[in-house]
């Protein structure tokens, strides 16, 4: 008989899948254990016949088998999930037995992300995701929401974003659904939102002379120049030892880079061609990330509080400094 891996008794559905979620902390069955590869309970993966599982401790051969349903739960931040369900089974001797069966789910993607203000200066980021086949179906949605392409305001925004995401006017009605998979396919593996990514779209296609031709026969062409997120975190850290005293959490550091992408999106680099001479205005500088960056930190309640502390020990050691001076004199 065939041997699964078993983490006790419950069977890994698809181990290879399960390893990668384990190397990325987001596996609810395995983890990583001293450069190794364990079950959750810190138990070693066991190969296993499924007659060694089911039966009883005397080993009574199982006889039936219910399926429940899949239910679908999701990591703590929605970006991978897992497939469960609860089977039961029924020995030769008519002993019931119950056990979970796990295995992983589709991969998800941040479908909009928004900030929920909950009173004085302080807010959350609100998330939701979906399913990649889930979210790439988002197009026949608003299509039959809107009864087709014609005269479908939302459809026209949803055009709009996509064609500013790929920088080019797309006229098939196949090729825009082509591309927007695409997008998707991007933000999934490269991060943000769906919805971010096609806000930024449209600001970028409603910019005058989209779709210019370039050299040759002159045109404006726009990009976007957005930092590497190590960079962003690096500038972020440093800024807020200065304004709070420590480094940032994942939570702030999520609201922190999610201000400089929006940044980022209104300042794109512009360049002009006319004839053989190109004309190019640099987007947003690192300089101007930074002031984004100071600007969400003083909305902290901490930086005022540290601001104080550290004005009152920097006087409280100039007034030392100064006494001792009197004293030597």
């Amino acid at each position: 008989m065939a041997e699964y891996p078993y983490c006790g008794d419950v069977r890994i559905g698809n181990l290879a899948q399960e390893e990668t979620l384990a190397k990325k902390g987001q596996s609810s069955v395995l983890k990583m254990s001293g450069g190794g590869i364990v079950c959750e309970n810190g138990q070693q993966i066991e190969y296993k016949e499924e007659s060694e599982v089911d039966g009883d401790e005397g080993g009574s051969r199982v006889v039936d088998r219910t399926y429940g349903p899949y239910r679908q739960e999701l990591s703590e931040d929605g970006l991978s999930s897992t497939q469960v369900r609860e089977v039961t089974i029924v020995d030769e001797d008519g002993n019931e037995f119950t056990r979970t069966e796990r295995q992983p789910g589709p991969q998800r993607v941040i479908f909009d992300q928004s900030e929920q203000y909950i009173g004085g200066a302080s807010s959350r980021l609100v998330t939701s995701t979906k399913s990649i086949d889930e979210a790439k179906n988002y197009i026949n949605e608003v299509r039959a929401k809107g009864g087709g392409v014609e005269n479908n305001p939302e459809y026209a925004q949803l055009v709009a974003g996509v064609e500013g995401y790929f920088g080019v006017k797309i006229k098939s009605y196949t090729s825009i659904d082509a591309a927007f998979n695409r997008m998707v396919d991007d933000v999934a593996a490269e991060g943000g939102s769906i919805m971010g990514a096609l806000e930024q779209g449209r600001k970028f296609r409603s910019m005058p002379g989209f779709g210019g031709s370039g050299s040759g026969s002159g045109g404006t062409r726009y990009s976007y120049t957005e930092a590497n997120e190590a960079d962003v975190r690096v500038l972020a850290n440093g800024l807020a030892e200065e304004m709070i005293g420590r480094r940032i959490t994942e939570k702030e550091f999520d609201r922190l880079l999610k201000r400089v992408r929006k940044e980022e999106g209104k300042s794109p680099t512009i360049s002009r061609s006319s004839g053989k001479t190109t004309r190019t205005e640099t987007g947003i500088t690192n300089a101007e990330r930074e002031e984004v960056l100071a600007e969400v930190l003083r909305e902290n309640p901490e930086w005022k509080k540290y601001q104080m502390d550290t004005a009152s020990l920097d006087y409280t050691r100039d007034f030392i400094r100064e006494q001792r001076t009197k004293a030597n004199l």
